[in-house]
């Protein structure tokens, strides 16, 4: 968060909740406290506002741009392909900050775990659900709920760890020959 300590910009983008104004309240206030003075909200209730509207203008200056967490597949269905998109994945390219906390995280990635009918996480042994994600982060899928799926592998047929790590490679799956599977455990 040096950047932004410095002056620079950090964007919130509240897309994936269905609170968006109380997470803008919580995330603005604790930017404040990390130092951060330019910090600007970014929502987007409908893809159609987004497309006559791309606030490109909010680069200007920035530093970091921050996904909350909520449902991943708002923020893609709301901002994939869109000339915003295009933007953010070049301010990525050039060295900008993209962050996100569970929904914010999983969507980096050019493949996402999405939740099923009831839209509680997938356990160990239930069928997965994968949509495209954004794709800065290529040949990776981000499993932000890793912890609350009990074991690994959470993505068949992704190998157990061999360690307690919390990343591995899938070298020997015709399907995913590359595939970097990232899991992220929070505090709990």
């Amino acid at each position: 968060m040096t950047g932004c300590t410095k002056g620079g910009r950090v964007i919130v983008c509240t897309v994936a909740s269905d609170v968006p104004g109380e997470l803008w309240a919580q995330y603005q206030r604790t930017f404040h406290e990390l130092g951060c003075k330019d910090v600007v909200h970014l929502d987007i209730e409908r893809r159609a506002d987004l497309l006559l509207n791309p606030s490109l203008e909010l680069f200007e200056g920035a530093d970091v741009f921050f996904f909350t967490g909520g449902a991943q597949l708002k923020i893609t269905t709301r901002l994939a392909g869109t000339r915003l998109c295009a933007a953010l994945e070049e301010f990525y390219r050039r060295g900008g900050t993209v962050v996100g906390t569970s929904a914010g995280a999983s969507v980096m990635a050019e493949t996402m775990l999405v939740s099923g009918v009831s839209g509680e996480t997938h356990k160990i042994g239930e069928t997965l659900q994968m949509a495209p994600g954004l794709g800065f982060l290529r040949d990776t899928i981000i499993d932000q709920h890793f912890a609350e799926r009990s074991t690994a592998p959470s993505i068949p047929p992704a190998p157990r760890p061999r360690t307690d790590a919390s990343l591995w490679h899938h070298p020997h799956d015709p399907h995913h020959p590359r595939l970097l599977t990232v899991c992220v455990n929070g505090p709990h």
